[in-house]
């Protein structure tokens, strides 16, 4: 009897420290969850052009309306030239006729994991009948709000190597399916950090009849280059679900 107890008490303290590993541990990059999502086969031209259907229906920056929009853009971009490495993280979320944009810029240099210098973009947007209300931190770190009356935002900006969701509705014949990568992929030449130019795969992939994942992997630089250089980039779109609280006025 006091075998079986330990037994069970050892299974439950098992399962209960699996679970706190598991609640501990990082989550997974939009890299690595573009690298790990497979993508439904489109059957044609059609399918393929409806996939990039814009969400906003065309909300641009002095419409005072996102059309009801509802749909998240989590993207990374890792690039590295010579002894210079940056990294960008951008998450865009747009629900509820309102706008949030954090984007994180890291800089590095040479082999050190210490930043070298680093940049960071937090705004919120609500839409109205003929203005938009801007909230952001002023110089002490507080959210502030004023309202404008247009806002420079792509609302459909993927990441810098690959453009607005829109970008690629018109490539159906420039794509091939890759069993390997799971997605539809073609060779890309890309401007990477210090100017070089770099050789990479560009994979899609679809969800749901539409664009859900963006990844350019196995990137070197281009043949004859004078110095080595490296892209990396994964793009993330959810729809719908998507909500945005607005922060509030005079708090840090």
């Amino acid at each position: 009897m006091k075998k079986a107890v330990a037994a069970v008490a050892a299974c439950m303290m098992s399962a209960a420290m699996i679970a706190s590993f598991a609640a501990c541990a990082p989550e997974k990059s939009a890299f690595e969850r573009a690298q790990e999502m497979s993508s439904e086969r489109l059957g044609s031209r059609e399918e393929w052009e409806a996939a990039f259907a814009d969400p906003t229906q065309g909300a641009e920056g002095n419409s005072y309306t996102f059309n009801n929009a509802n749909y998240r853009i989590e993207s990374e971009m890792r690039a590295s030239a010579s002894n210079a490495s940056v990294v960008v993280e951008r998450d865009l979320v747009v629900g509820e006729e309102k706008v949030y944009l954090y984007q994180q810029t890291d800089m590095y240099i040479g082999d050190s994991e210490e930043v070298a210098q680093s940049l960071t973009q937090e705004d919120y947007y609500a839409a109205d009948a003929s203005r938009y209300e801007h909230y952001y931190r002023d110089d002490d770190g507080v959210w502030a709000m004023t309202t404008v009356s247009s806002i420079d935002l792509a609302l459909l900006y993927t990441s810098t190597h690959t453009d607005e969701l829109t970008e690629y509705a018109d490539d159906y014949d420039a794509f091939v399916w890759n069993d390997e990568k799971q997605g539809y992929c073609r060779t890309v030449s890309l401007t990477g950090l210090l100017d070089t130019t770099v050789t990479a795969t560009l994979t899609l992939k679809f969800q749901g009849g539409k664009i859900a994942a963006i990844m350019i992997s196995d990137s070197s630089a281009a043949e004859g280059a004078a110095l080595s250089s490296t892209v990396e980039v994964g793009v993330i779109i959810s729809y719908n679900g998507q909500k945005v609280s607005l922060p509030v006025v005079g708090k840090a």
